[in-house]
């Protein structure tokens, strides 16, 4: 890519327009992703520093400013010197527990701050030091410009890059570059076609299955702190994740698919239509874009029909993800084929029952490189992570199935909120 193309003003995608729309309407709303690692042994901080300058360097997403004038656009900034793309602090006089707590706090201000999307680079990265052998490195995303798959890739890049640069040899690290401007403008370049129909139609009939209207091309859906909202937990893991997983082997199906199938189970009692619409982030990447960092991660719904057997929901919302992932290439002609009439807000449970996956199934929290050992999400920020209606948030690894269930008291009740949580419980359990 070229100074000169990465100069010129470019439309924001599907995902950037409908989460700039999100977070216009409501000032209180976040929507950033957060990594963190603690680095125990002895880090060479400036082969870090410039780790991050090669993982900046490789993804233009990472330098995009934006303009939200009458037209909203953006652009690709300059290269800075690296010292500037990550905030170097030493914490000195205390002890590791303290440190640690500290660290915590970083996080939380850092994913609770509002981003200047004119002036600001859409991240953050902080190390902080206690002494020699120990530091905490903090990175916090803006959804506006990334979306959640920055934690595998800059993950995954940003400590391949630190293992060459502390390797023998003189190998440059990243020296190929990830361009989100030339992903955009591929999508871009997608003609009003027969498939922009077929996938228009769909989601015209998909919607006109939920009662309510609808603003659904929104992207990963931000976070909206909500007055008595409640959050609680079910964790599976030792002989009882054994026993899920191989139920769900047994199934033919996912563990994916099986968390939406409890979720939609667990919801039936509570609902007085005959189905559940689950809205799920999708990714938009083609194949040939799995590195590429961006935001272009939408929402969109599994509606799922009640029934008593729940071996046919596990059927059903597979199909529905089957049939998602056919039709997931939405852009501005699908939005004309699929109708404005789609676009309402809509305040029913339809539309306010959302859940996230995010599998790990190629990473451990401990890994070591170079002599350090480096422990991945050892500092996630205490927010409130609510939103209007019911979110259930899966977090899966090797080892365990993390679900927080969020619910706030104006859609669900405090006896409905504990029943959905038994039942799901029961289901990912029994």
């Amino acid at each position: 890519m070229t100074n000169d193309a990465a100069n010129h003003w470019l439309p924001l995608t599907v995902a950037q327009e409908w989460m700039r729309r999100l977070l216009a309407e409501n000032e209180q709303a976040r929507s950033t992703v957060e990594m963190s690692y603690r680095i125990t042994g002895p880090l060479d901080v400036a082969a870090l520093v410039s780790s991050i300058g090669d993982v900046v360097r490789r993804h233009d997403a990472l330098r995009l400013t934006f303009d939200d004038g009458d037209r909203p656009g953006q652009r690709v900034r300059d290269l800075a010197p690296d010292s500037r793309y990550v905030t170097c602090t030493e914490v000195k006089g205390t002890e590791r527990g303290r440190f640690d707590r500290h660290a915590e706090m970083v996080a939380t201000r850092d994913a609770t701050t509002p981003w200047d999307p004119r002036h600001e680079m859409p991240f953050r990265f902080r190390l902080l030091r206690l002494d020699p052998e120990y530091h905490a490195l903090l990175a916090t995303f803006s959804q506006v410009a990334i979306d959640g798959g920055v934690r595998g890739i800059v993950g995954s890049d940003l400590w391949a890059a630190y293992r060459l640069r502390t390797s023998s040899g003189n190998v440059p690290p990243l020296d190929v570059p990830s361009s989100f401007v030339e992903a955009l403008r591929g999508h871009a370049a997608e003609a009003a076609t027969e498939m922009d129909a077929r996938v228009g139609a769909f989601w015209r009939t998909q919607l006109s299955r939920v009662s309510a209207g609808f603003a659904f091309f929104s992207g990963s859906t931000p976070d909206i702190p909500v007055p008595g909202a409640r959050t609680s937990v079910v964790q599976i893991d030792g002989d009882r994740l054994d026993v899920l997983r191989a139920l769900i082997r047994r199934h033919r199906t996912s563990e994916f698919v099986w968390l939406q199938a409890a979720l939609a189970t667990a919801l039936f009692p509570h609902v007085a239509q005959d189905h559940v619409a689950i809205w799920v982030p999708v990714d938009l990447r083609g194949a040939t874009e799995r590195r590429v960092l961006g935001a272009f991660t939408v929402t969109l719904p599994l509606v799922v029909e009640r029934t008593p057997n729940f071996a046919d929901v596990v059927n059903q919302t597979a199909r529905q993800w089957h049939e998602t992932l056919r039709h997931r290439r939405v852009n501005d002609h699908v939005l004309k084929y699929a109708g404005s009439d789609v676009l309402r807000t809509s305040t029913g449970m339809d539309r306010l029952v959302r859940s996230a996956y995010i599998g790990h199934p190629g990473q451990t929290r401990r890994t070591s490189i170079n002599g350090l050992t480096i422990e991945s999400g050892a500092y996630p920020p205490r927010i409130q992570r609510a939103t209007r209606g019911l979110h259930m948030r899966a977090s899966s690894w090797p080892d365990k199935v993390r679900i927080n269930l969020s619910c706030d008291g104006e859609h669900m009740s405090v006896d409905a909120a504990d029943d959905v949580k038994s039942t799901l419980s029961r289901l990912l359990a029994s």
